[in-house]
């Protein structure tokens, strides 16, 4: 089992993108960047052991960079569309990117997606993984408030794929 670091690309702000590739003893292997959380392939053996990706995404950060469908991503702060991109939170209307034509959609134009994680590998046991966070601060997309997120991608060798040792 194991976990590498590898250099992804630049990001259009200049910041630099990496991928993380999980792989266990049965040569399953997934690729995450820390771009958006994204899970970039996922590679495993069909029930005649051919190896093959079995998830959609890019080559390259250009490609997620300018992605509209979320592709392989962690999506929001809110995963939907709000009407007219504003909302009221007690007496306050909050007002958000519009990014859906008159609506916003999973985040806004600079939505988890699109933000560049802190990533810590780690390898535990029969288990390789990531934890990955990021700091929404007050205020980005229009959302109040800070808030932490964290995501935990998780590979073991029984080819199990979660958030959970």
């Amino acid at each position: 089992m194991e976990v590498r670091e590898e250099y992804f690309g630049l990001s259009k702000t200049g910041e630099k993108v990496f991928k993380y590739i999980l792989e266990n003893n049965t040569k399953t292997r997934i690729v995450v960047l820390n771009y958006g959380c994204i899970i970039q392939s996922l590679e495993t053996a069909d029930k005649i052991g051919k190896i093959a990706d079995i998830a959609l995404g890019y080559d390259s950060l250009t490609e997620y960079e300018n992605d509209r469908h979320y592709m392989g991503a962690i999506v929001g702060r809110v995963a939907n569309r709000i009407g007219n991109a504003q909302y009221f939170d007690g007496p306050f209307m909050v007002k958000l990117d519009k990014n859906d034509g008159k609506n916003h959609i999973h985040g806004g134009l600079n939505g988890l997606n699109k933000m560049i994680w802190n990533a810590k590998p780690f390898q535990k046991n029969d288990s390789v993984g990531i934890d990955f966070t990021y700091l929404s601060p007050d205020g980005e997309n229009g959302y109040p408030g800070n808030v932490d997120f964290k995501v935990k991608y998780i590979l073991n060798n029984k080819n199990q794929f979660s958030d959970k040792i």
